[in-house]
């Protein structure tokens, strides 16, 4: 059986994942506008 702790481990991990990805996009879409 998984444990608590091991699934708010994980939907950190998911979580912290797209926070980052959506980080990536908008910078991205930064630099492509500066161009």
């Amino acid at each position: 059986m998984i444990g608590f702790a091991d699934l708010r481990f994980a939907a950190l991990c998911m979580t912290t994942f797209l926070f980052f990805g959506q980080l990536n996009e908008r910078f991205a879409l930064k630099q492509n506008f500066r161009t």
